[in-house]
């Protein structure tokens, strides 16, 4: 639990993935999910955020996926539609699966 309140911030998500998956119980974990997820509104080539924000939405994807989220919070739909329909900012395959995380969350298929 130590790790969920480390200041230094690196392993957060990680943390709460594990306390969830140990526990089954998402609730105590969500709100420094959904902060770590959207803690900007844009999705821009300078969004220096978006290695938390991958974090967060792979935890929040493998809940989706588990069936541990039923829905998902209403308060990431905007993020999660800039990133699932944005086009490639760069070469990396790291935007490849954030738009992919995004379209999970938002129960959208991913186009072939």
């Amino acid at each position: 639990m130590s790790l969920l309140n480390d200041l230094r911030e690196y392993g957060r998500s990680q943390a709460a993935d594990v306390y969830w998956r140990i526990t089954g119980n998402p609730r105590p974990v969500l709100p420094l999910l959904l902060t770590r997820a959207a803690p900007t509104t844009t999705y821009a080539s300078n969004d220096t955020a978006w290695y938390d924000r991958r974090d967060a939405l792979r935890v929040l994807a493998g809940m989706r996926t588990a069936g541990a989220l039923a829905t998902t919070p209403p308060e990431l739909r905007p993020l999660l539609e800039l990133c699932a329909t944005s086009p490639r900012r760069v070469a990396w395959k790291d935007d490849d699966e954030l738009r992919r995380l995004a379209r999970t969350l938002l129960d959208e298929p991913m186009p072939s």
